[in-house]
């Protein structure tokens, strides 16, 4: 029987937001290094993540609060709310600092939907209101519901949480006195930011968890610069953790840079200048010899580069272990590293 061409639609259940938090984050581990990237993303100088009892399955909550530039009223409708939204290929860099953004795939709220059954948000632009968010996952666990038929609570509201001198700016005091921001961070009033409140964990949280966590997160923050380069050892970004009294209490702290990628196989120093002269050194880490070039990158055009004057420390590892076979190459760190060319 032959009939006309029809159209119809994809229309997703509501429980698409499960299957699709499982699919994407393997694990709790991987979710709340997502949502230290968005922070990193949004501009923050200081993540603090805070654990709070009991830390076993349906009980407690993780709190991640990140001093970047948070949410205006408009962002989240017209962002946060969108899934699979193309703003992050629109802006490939951060807003304020320019930094090439590693949250580029859009799983944080599935990355929440991972770690706690509600997810509660607060978050404020510098000048604007506090918007209020909150999320719980289990709403979307109805089976024959579809995704666009189950409402999310939000409200906007005068600043209260990240308010001068607020909550927010209580926190982050307790736990900056060692932390030396770096000179382009302007002064910080807790005028705006970002928390993210997951309730009801989905897992208990222990001492080997919490382990596999800091090393995560250590991949994200770059080891010092070397001294010869003369570069202030200021960081751009940094994460403390917040655990409650008890057995795990001796990991609050600042996440120091993976021990790992302080120890690469060859390293690469040095400078160019403005007029494209390379003053770099190379070594083998492993044998210990060195190697120096010092010359004019563009001897044949004769003229200057378009951009400099640069210092580099390049870092490179061998996958296989073997100076013969393929290397991997990284700049100060990892290619998620905030710290990339200095």
């Amino acid at each position: 029987m032959n009939s006309e061409n029809t159209q119809t639609f994809l229309r997703p259940r509501a429980r698409l937001m499960s299957t699709l938090g499982e699919e994407l984050i393997s694990n709790e581990r991987v979710a709340l290094t997502e949502l230290v990237k968005n922070a990193y993303d949004a501009d923050a100088s200081l993540v603090v993540i805070r654990f709070n009892g009991p830390l076993e399955e349906g009980y407690g909550s993780i709190e991640v609060w990140d001093d970047g530039h948070g949410m205006s009223p408009e962002a989240v409708r017209d962002t946060w709310m969108e899934i699979a939204t193309p703003f992050r290929h629109r802006a490939p860099r951060s807003e304020q600092f320019g930094r090439r953004v590693l949250g580029a795939k859009g799983i944080g709220r599935f990355s929440a939907a991972r770690l706690g059954a509600v997810t509660a948000i607060k978050s404020r632009k510098a000048g604007g209101p506090e918007v209020n968010i909150r999320l719980d996952w289990s709403d979307f666990a109805a089976e024959n519901a579809y995704i666009d038929q189950v409402p999310v609570q939000w409200n906007v509201g005068a600043p209260a949480v990240f308010a001068d001198n607020g909550q927010a700016r209580r926190l982050f005091d307790e736990v900056t006195s060692a932390f030396r921001a770096s000179e382009k961070q302007p002064a910080w009033t807790g005028s705006h930011g970002t928390l993210v409140r997951l309730e009801g964990l989905r897992q208990d949280w222990g001492a080997e968890s919490v382990e596999s966590l800091k090393r995560s997160l250590s991949r994200l923050l770059p080891p010092p610069p070397p001294a010869e380069l003369g570069v202030p050892d200021q960081p751009e970004f940094a994460i403390y953790l917040s655990l409650p009294a008890g057995p795990l209490d001796h990991h609050t702290g600042f996440v120091g840079a993976s021990e790992a990628l302080a120890h690469p196989h060859y390293r690469l120093i040095g400078a160019i200048d403005e007029n494209g002269l390379a003053d770099l050194t190379m070594t083998n880490l492993t044998s210990g010899q060195s190697e120096t070039l010092n010359q004019y990158l563009f001897p044949s055009h004769g003229k200057a580069p378009k951009c400099g004057p640069l210092k580099l420390d390049l870092r490179t590892w061998d996958l296989d272990w073997r100076p013969s076979r393929r290397c991997s190459t990284s700049t100060s760190g990892p290619a998620t590293s905030p710290r990339s060319v200095s």
